[in-house]
């Protein structure tokens, strides 16, 4: 009806605030609500609003409306949210608001690292995101091995070329900007390493995962002539009937969990010709 069309928007009474989340954790176990309300006097007379939000520009079902002028949406992924408004003459949106998460990288500050000639050394940029929401993850330069669906990167046998920045990009619909990124300056001394023994750099973590999933264990030691043996609940892994691979000079122990036999006591064992070192992991059913 041309009696009621006009050319401005709505008016905002209630706008949706920026909000920060420490962890995961209290997104998913804690409500978390955006609000956004419209004068009613500035609604044209005789329409029904239409009120719903946009998470990352695309159209959220997930809200719903308290009163016709009002509208609320339950947050539970981050991102950037808007109200959107559309009385029937006018398509009136709030500004942007953000949703972040801290500390989705474990790591999320630029670290320094220092590697003598010959060394294995494992550069970490693993998030607490859930794998579906990672349309993919990037290293600069990327001719290195990388493992953990690309959140660990492995520089084997160090040498001087390996001097350099590495920067992992990890891009994932959890973060507004969709990317957040994380440097590590790689220095490796032109000497080998002083210390004769075997002193431990990375020592395998326990860890939980479902049936038919790929791990990875990683070991890393320190000194010169490194070797790594591996044992599954106190057996050599070559004969405890595991699917598994040793990649990485041997400082990486790939388990393919096909059943429940993958569980149990992960052993690394890293010696040279001075010293010896034995370190456990745990691998439990998710």
């Amino acid at each position: 009806n041309p009696y009621y069309r006009r050319s401005k928007p709505v008016v905002f009474t209630t706008l949706p605030s920026m909000l920060y989340i420490q962890t995961l954790e209290f997104l998913n176990y804690e409500n978390h609500l955006l609000t956004c309300e419209v004068s009613i006097e500035s609604i044209v007379s005789g329409w029904y609003p239409s009120l719903y939000w946009l998470h990352n520009d695309t159209k959220w079902n997930e809200s719903w409306s308290n009163f016709w002028n009002m509208t609320e949406v339950l947050v539970t992924y981050p991102g950037s949210y808007q109200c959107v408004v559309d009385d029937g003459s006018f398509i009136s949106v709030s500004p942007v608001v953000h949703v972040t998460v801290g500390g989705l990288f474990k790591n999320n500050i630029d670290t320094s690292v220092e590697l003598y000639l010959g060394e294995t050394a494992n550069l970490t940029c693993e998030t607490d995101v859930p794998i579906q929401f990672h349309p993919g993850r990037s290293w600069t330069p990327n001719n290195d091995f990388l493992i953990n669906n690309g959140s660990e990167k492995i520089i084997s046998k160090a040498n001087l070329k390996n001097s350099r920045a590495y920067v992992c990009t990890d891009f994932s619909t959890f973060y507004f900007d969709n990317r957040k990124t994380v440097t590590f300056h790689v220095t490796v001394r032109n000497e080998t390493y002083p210390v004769k023994g075997v002193e431990w750099r990375t020592r395998p973590v326990d860890q939980y995962v479902y049936l038919n999933e790929v791990t990875f264990f990683t070991c890393i030691a320190r000194g010169s002539n490194i070797t790594y043996v591996w044992l599954k609940d106190g057996t050599p892994v070559n004969e405890s009937g595991i699917p598994y691979t040793i990649m990485a000079e041997g400082s990486v122990l790939q388990v393919n969990v096909k059943d429940a036999k993958a569980y149990g006591v992960y052993k690394c064992i890293a010696q040279n010709g001075f010293s010896r070192n034995e370190s456990i992991a745990l691998l439990h059913p998710k």
